[in-house]
């Protein structure tokens, strides 16, 4: 966990200062690539601290550097290409972490207790059917949980596998996006609009749980002759 944790310091410390040094490029020569190359690391530092213990939003982030609205100084195939295979390692990497972090959790008994739960064993049953296939799966689609990831992370499924798996699900998926953003040559409020409604569909489904699940208040019961005298 230590050396791992220490690796992924300096890997974002890496893309951070990379980040820059091209942000400064770009402000003294004006060059192009520079732009980009600030771009790209600012969406790949961002895409590696996304995760369940760091849940901020990153489809807004795929659409706009994929979109011509981005500033990726790129042809469009190379820009989704570019936008799809980088942002897929970044998430990759923030699950890896995010697996060290859970496994260290496994380990000091704080969340053992949900493998004894029987939703866990039905679980655990399917995931071994197909893992890396599931994992891919779940990877695709843009659903607000990813229960097949902490079923991997739980069942100690290998973690180069665990890597390919959401690396070339999230690739697939970054690249239906950025293919996306650039045949509909999306702008910038569009896109927010597009993150806007993603995030307000699983709010509201929250809502809509808790108000459902909210106990009916006791009705009035009626007042007693003596209360009534006392009043």
């Amino acid at each position: 966990m230590r050396v791992w944790f220490a690796v992924y310091c300096l890997y974002l410390a890496a893309v951070a200062l990379g980040s820059l040094w091209a942000l400064d490029q770009s402000a003294r020569t004006g060059a192009a690539w520079s732009g980009t190359v600030w771009l790209l690391g600012l969406m790949v530092f961002y895409l590696s601290l996304a995760s369940t213990f760091v849940p901020v939003p990153t489809s807004w982030l795929i659409l706009l550097m994929a979109s011509p609205a981005g500033g990726l100084v790129m042809g469009p195939v190379w820009r989704v290409l570019a936008v799809a295979s980088l942002g897929a390692m970044a998430t990759a990497i923030s699950h890896v972490n995010e697996y060290h972090l859970i496994c260290y959790l496994l380990r000091l008994g704080k969340i053992h207790r949900v493998r004894e739960t029987r939703a866990y064993r039905w679980a655990e049953g399917l995931f071994s059917g197909s893992p890396f296939l599931l994992q891919v799966g779940f990877n695709v689609l843009p659903l607000p949980a990813d229960p097949a990831r902490w079923m991997a992370i739980g069942c100690g499924y290998p973690l180069r596998k665990f890597f390919a798996a959401h690396w070339t699900g999230r690739f697939v998926r970054y690249g239906l996006m950025g293919l996306a953003a650039e045949v509909l040559s999306l702008t910038l409020w569009e896109i927010v609009g597009i993150q806007v409604v993603l995030l307000a569909i699983p709010a509201a489904r929250i809502v809509v749980k808790r108000m459902m699940s909210r106990p009916e208040a006791p009705a009035d019961r009626p007042a007693t002759i003596a209360e009534e005298h006392a009043v």
